[in-house]
């Protein structure tokens, strides 16, 4: 079977682990991404909170993602 092998405990038996991914490439490289993270838009959020009666942070999320009405 795939996957890894590890141990349980104090068993000295291999345990094999079918569910365990094996990877396709072991040497594999990720790619070279990078995180870009949205600026805030305070009055915005705090708007959209408190006309849908959310928090700012469920807002500001939703704004990040397209929703800017309320």
């Amino acid at each position: 079977m795939g996957g890894s092998m590890g141990y349980c405990c104090s068993i000295t038996t291999p345990v094999h682990n079918h569910l365990s991914p094996t990877p396709s490439k072991p040497h594999a490289q990720l790619p070279n991404q990078r995180w870009e993270i949205a600026p805030l838009k305070t009055e915005q959020a705090n708007q959209l909170a408190q006309a849908r009666g959310i928090s700012p942070l469920i807002a500001q999320l939703l704004i990040n993602r397209g929703i800017e009405t309320s």
